[in-house]
Formats: structure tokens, C-alpha cells, sequence
């Protein structure tokens, strides 16, 4: 092998990093416009994976730089090393512009701010966003074959035979991208409307806030429908609105946080748990929540599923059946009734007006139609943002 064509190999696999930085920082972006209702990487893991990382929460609290998030600035700068990578091989004139000079003085400035930024999630936040570590695993690897490559500044030689392989490598990476954007959000767009509220509280130093990037619902009392499962006062100034779908991993983490919520604030407030179907295997399984409900056995059905849950996967009839025999329910009244439909039309058209509320993430927690932030979802911060 010439010295030409190993200066070729690295050229092709600095430019594979880079449009691969590119799919990953449009999934990361896709994740959190979905709330990661599917866990950090959106699909399925196992349950210490999910146990291990919290992608929203690094996300919203994280280190942000001129005010933009890190998923805006890791998106241009995998697209910068792309566009340098691939002009250096389509430019006609090699010392008109030196593209690989500044492609690799990118690639040192992007693994100097992903140690930092790991370094930040380690010490400052103590939460961990996976698809935030394999950003910077791929800048590590830049770096790393930077260096094996002799910090190498020269441009490629026989552009000719690295034009296809680039394209090759273009093309697939817009394919994976559009096919990941179609699959996941095509349907799910949502409109965002500022909210500047937010509270701050000595307890601990802990930031109790809303997420100003989830929409204020003004009309969030026609959310609420006579089935949904209600506690405490229906009188009160204060309407706690928890929309869950029974798939979701973090609605099981806050379904603990809201039994406490419960215990603590019945008295002065409304709390309302309305499911909601993200995904079309959920429909059943909220089917039986709402049959379930009729028989006073709504939180022990709901348990059970959560208990149940595999990241990406619903439950099927067999299964929601065993659930019914164990919480003390006829299961061949269960099984009858979802086979003819009990509540299929009402899930379906208040997912309706869920979404047309700009609701289309799982867990939302509404407190008189503002989102809470996901760090702020416990009984003491609902406290604070009452105050």
C-alpha cells in the first residue's frame, strides 16, 4: 500500500465519523422533541441501560453555549467537518482553500468540548445522556485517528478514486436520516410556545421550573374528561394534569413521584392522570386501564403494566388478561370487552385533542397548563410552583 493510498483510508474514515456525528445529533434531536419517551436511544434496552442514563434531564438543565443547546451546535459541527471533508475532494484548486487545515483544527476543538462536556455531566449534573457520550466518542475517535495519521494537513491525492466512496457514504447518511426523521417524528411536529415562568427555591438549591420548551396549553381543563382516574379537590385553583402512556419508561418513574404528589397535595389540589397513547400497542393497554377503573382497580392495572413494560413493546390481550386474574378482575370480561372496543373511539379522539394541544411527548405534567420540567416533577417543587 502506497503512502498515498493510507492518506486516502484515513481521509474516507475521517469523513464516515463525521456524517455518522450527523445521524447521531439529528437522533438525539428527534429524541428530545419526543420527550425520549422511548428511553435515551429510542428503542428498546435493557432496563439497568435506562436506569443509567437520563437524556432529558442532561438536556434541559445541561451546559448550554451562546444560549443554543448542544444538540444545535454538535448538528454544525458534524455538518462543517462533512462540507470541509467533501470539498477537499471536489475542489479543482487545492490551494485556492485549505479544507482539511480547518477540518482538522475542528476536529481538535470538537474533542477538547466533549471531554468538557462529559466532564460537565460527570461533576455538575451526575446524570449521563447516552446519545450525548457517543457524540463525543466519535469526536474522541476523530481525534485519535488525527493522531495516528501524524496530525496530517495535506489534502488528498488521487481525488478521483475517494469521489465515490464520499458519495456512497453522503447518500446512505441522508437515506439513515430521512428514514430515521420519517419514522419517528414525520407525524409528531409540535409547536412550541415560550414560557419565561419559572421559580426558584432554597431547599437544597434545588431550580424548581417549568420546561420552557414545551408549549403552555391554555384550554387544559378540556383535557380532562369524567373517566379520566381524579384525586383530591375539583374545586381547587391548582390542576395537576399527568399524561402518560403506559409504554413510556420515565411515565414509570414518575408514576412513584405522583403517588407521593397525591399523599401530599389532595387536599388543595385537582390531580388528574389521563393516558394517552404515543405508540399504537398502547391503545389496548389503556383500554384496560379505563376498564379496569370501573372496577375501582385503575393503580393496580397500571402498576402491573409498568411492572410488565419492555422499552418499545406493548403488552398483548394474553398478558393485559393475566394482569385482570391477578388484580382480582373477571379477565374474560377484560378480554370480551377490549375485543368489542369499550373506549376505543374516546382514546382516540382525545389523543386528538392532546395533540392539537401541542402535547406529543410522554410524561407531560401540567400545572394549570405549564409544563413541568423533569427535574422539578416532585412534591417539593410542585409545592414551590403553587407558591
Amino acid at each position: 500500500m502506497t503512502k498515498t493510498d493510507r492518506e486516502n483510508i484515513f481521509h474516507i474514515a475521517f469523513f464516515w465519523l463525521s456524517v455518522l456525528g450527523i445521524l447521531i445529533t439529528v437522533h438525539l434531536y428527534i429524541m428530545n422533541e419526543r420527550g425520549f419517551d422511548q428511553g435515551c436511544f429510542g428503542f428498546e434496552t435493557s432496563q439497568q441501560v435506562e436506569n443509567t442514563f437520563d437524556c432529558e434531564s442532561v438536556i434541559e438543565e445541561g451546559f448550554k453555549f451562546l444560549g443554543m443547546s448542544n444538540i444545535f451546535w454538535g448538528f454544525i459541527h458534524y455538518v462543517s467537518l462533512t462540507i470541509l471533508g467533501l470539498f477537499s475532494v471536489m475542489s479543482l484548486n487545492r490551494q485556492k482553500f485549505k479544507f482539511i487545515y480547518y477540518r482538522n483544527l475542528l476536529i481538535i476543538f470538537g474533542f477538547i468540548y466533549s471531554a468538557y462536556l462529559a466532564y460537565y455531566q460527570h461533576f455538575k449534573l451526575q446524570e449521563y445522556c447516552a446519545l450525548c457520550l457517543v457524540s463525543g466518542v466519535i469526536s474522541t475517535l476523530l481525534f485519535l485517528l488525527l493522531g495516528i495519521s501524524k496530525f496530517n494537513f495535506n489534502e488528498p491525492q488521487n481525488k478521483q478514486k475517494l469521489k465515490k466512496p464520499f458519495l456512497i457514504i453522503l447518500i446512505l447518511g441522508s437515506i439513515i436520516v430521512g428514514t430515521d426523521f420519517y419514522y419517528f417524528n414525520v407525524l409528531n411536529k409540535k409547536i412550541i410556545v415560550p414560557n419565561k415562568e419559572k421559580v426558584e427555591t432554597d431547599l437544597n438549591q434545588i431550580t424548581c421550573e417549568y420546561n420552557d420548551n414545551k408549549p403552555y396549553v391554555k384550554n387544559y381543563m378540556e383535557l380532562i374528561t369524567a373517566i379520566d382516574l381524579q384525586f383530591g379537590n375539583p374545586k381547587s385553583d391548582n390542576v395537576i394534569i399527568e399524561i402518560f402512556d403506559p409504554n413510556c419508561t420515565h411515565c414509570k418513574k414518575l408514576h412513584l413521584e405522583m403517588k407521593k404528589i397525591i399523599e401530599d397535595h389532595k387536599d388543595d389540589m385537582f390531580i388528574v392522570f389521563k393516558p394517552n397513547p404515543l405508540w399504537n400497542h398502547s391503545i389496548q393497554q389503556i383500554q384496560a386501564l379505563y376498564i379496569a377503573k370501573e372496577y375501582g382497580k385503575f393503580d393496580e392495572m397500571l402498576t402491573e403494566q409498568f411492572e410488565r413494560q419492555k422499552t418499545g413493546k406493548g403488552l398483548d390481550l394474553n398478558q393485559l388478561t393475566e394482569i385482570a386474574e391477578l388484580i382480582g378482575l373477571d379477565s374474560k370480561i377484560l378480554k370480551q370487552r377490549i375485543k368489542k372496543a369499550d373506549f376505543l373511539n374516546h382514546i382516540i379522539q382525545e389523543n386528538q385533542k392532546v395533540r392539537k394541544s401541542g402535547i406529543t411527548s410522554a410524561p407531560t405534567l401540567l400545572l394549570n397548563g405549564y409544563s413541568i420540567a423533569s427535574k422539578s416533577r416532585t412534591t417539593e417543587c410542585i409545592s414551590e410552583l403553587i407558591d
